[in-house]
């Protein structure tokens, strides 16, 4: 969620194991741009749902949800995020998206800011991908890069 000079105020994570039911928040920290919150483990066979709200300095509110299942196997795998690059964001046009551990990306969803997903890319199964963004307005979208076993959701702004 951005305002006018770019600031979120907060941002917290909801989730349940129920759909529809968030009972459990966390409140998400920071890393300049990045936001992060970490769920706490649940059996295998579970499936998880959670919503991230967050808040800019304006008292905005924008709302994204989604849900995992915990493999039964291995449990849920962890991206490394400082093994995850995506360049340049600001874009005007192609934004990469490369793991320098050899992870795989198997979908990309880009979402406006209102929550619409604009774009799905699936059956990719790359370590490094390009996305042509040209046809999408200038702004603030939301980039959901998913492995099969987690998601990380990244704020990407198209000039």
């Amino acid at each position: 969620i951005m305002d006018s000079d770019g600031s979120i105020s907060s941002a917290n994570v909801k989730w349940g194991t129920s759909s529809g039911s968030y009972p459990n928040t966390i409140s998400m920290s920071n890393s300049g741009d990045d936001y992060s919150a970490t769920i706490p483990s649940q059996s295998g066979g579970t499936n998880v749902y959670y919503l991230i709200e967050a808040t800019d300095n304006n008292a905005k509110a924008e709302t994204f949800y989604s849900y995992y299942e915990v493999s039964e196997s291995s449990g849920i795998k962890q991206f490394a995020y400082n093994n995850l690059k995506i360049y340049p964001n600001p874009a005007t046009d192609i934004i990469n998206i490369v793991f320098s551990d050899g992870s795989k990306t198997e979908t990309i969803k880009l979402f406006n800011l209102i929550g619409e997903k604009v774009l799905e890319a699936s059956d990719i199964n790359s370590s490094e991908v390009s996305v042509n963004l040209n046809q999408f307005a200038k702004g603030i979208y939301f980039l959901q890069i998913d492995n099969g076993y987690n998601r990380i959701v990244k704020k990407v702004m198209l000039e």
